[in-house]
C-alpha cells in the first residue's frame, strides 16, 4: 500500500517490475480526487493507466487514521510505503514544523502497523538534510513498537524510473520544472551515485528480536526477508501484501 501525490511511483512499479497481480498495489492519495486533477496536471493519465490495470486507487485516506477508511477494512499489507510525507502547511517557524511533522509521522505508525502483515514492513523516505533529520523518524517508529531494519538510498532514475517527485502544495513551475529537481538539493556520494534521500525501512520490533535470537543460537538468519520485488514492489493485496505509497511531497 502506497501513499501518492501524483500516482508515479505507483505507475513506475507498475511499468519496470514484473506483477504477476497489478491488483496487489493500492496506491492511495489524502487528497480527494478533484483535488489531485488541480494539484498535479499529470495525474489525470497516471490515474488512468493505473485503473485500467487493475491497481486500486483510492483518494481522501488519512494514513494517520486508516481504520476509519472502510476499503482498507480486513487488508494486511506486506509493505506499507510513504516516500516524503509532509504536513504540507506553511509552517515558517522551524521548531513548531518539525513538530508538526513529528506528530503526524508518529500517528502515521500507530495507525499503519495493524495493516501490516506479521512480517511486513513500513518504508519512509526522506531527505538527507535538515529539518528531516531532526525528525527522529527511528524514535517516532520505536513508539509504535518498529524497529529499523536497513536504510537504504533513494535512486528514483535507477530504481523507479519514471516516477516525479512532487510537493504537497502542489505542481511547482520552478521546483517541479525537472522531474526531481528537489531531491537533488545537497547532494552526497553513494557508490559514486548523487544520494540526497533515503528509505528507512522498519519492522515489528518483535520480528527484529526473533531474528537476533536466531542469529545468536545458529549463526544464521532465522528469518527470510521477502524479495521486494516479489510483492508488486509496492504492494501486496490478496496475498496481503500492499503497499500504501508516501504522499510524495515536502511542503
Amino acid at each position: 500500500m502506497k501513499s501518492e501525490g501524483n500516482f508515479s511511483f505507483a505507475q513506475s512499479l507498475l511499468t519496470n517490475y514484473y506483477l504477476e497481480s497489478p491488483e496487489n498495489i493500492t496506491a492511495t492519495s489524502y487528497d480527494s480526487a478533484d483535488i489531485v486533477h488541480a494539484k498535479y496536471p499529470d495525474a489525470h493519465t497516471i490515474l488512468e493507466n493505473l485503473t485500467e490495470s487493475g491497481c486500486a486507487v483510492l483518494h481522501s485516506v488519512d494514513g494517520t487514521n486508516l481504520p476509519k477508511v472502510k476499503a482498507l477494512k480486513g487488508k494486511r499489507f506486506d509493505f506499507i510505503v510513504f516516500n516524503f510525507p509532509h504536513i504540507g502547511q506553511g509552517i515558517k517557524d522551524q521548531e513548531r514544523n518539525i513538530q508538526a511533522n513529528q506528530a503526524m509521522l508518529a500517528q502515521f505508525f500507530q495507525s499503519a502497523i495493524s495493516f501490516l502483515n506479521p512480517s511486513g514492513e513500513i518504508h519512509v523516505s526522506l531527505k538527507d538534510s535538515y529539518p528531516y533529520t531532526a525528525w527522529n523518524i527511528k524514535l517516532l517508529a520505536s513508539r509504535a513498537e518498529m524497529s529499523l531494519r536497513q536504510r537504504v538510498p533513494f535512486l528514483p532514475e535507477i530504481m523507479y524510473p519514471g516516477y516525479v517527485h512532487r510537493r504537497t502544495i502542489g505542481f511547482d513551475d520552478v521546483l517541479s520544472s525537472d522531474a526531481n529537481a528537489d531531491l537533488k538539493r545537497g547532494p552526497g556520494i553513494v557508490d559514486d551515485h548523487v544520494v540526497n534521500c533515503f528509505t528507512f525501512c522498519f519492522w515489528r520490533t518483535e520480528m527484529a528480536r526473533k531474528q537476533a535470537t536466531g542469529k545468536n543460537k545458529n549463526g544464521s538468519n532465522s528469518t527470510k526477508r521477502k524479495n521486494f520485488d516479489s510483492n508488486d514492489d509496492s504492494s501486496g493485496d490478496n496475498d496481503d501484501s500492499d503497499k500504501n505509497s508516501g504522499n510524495d511531497s515536502d511542503q
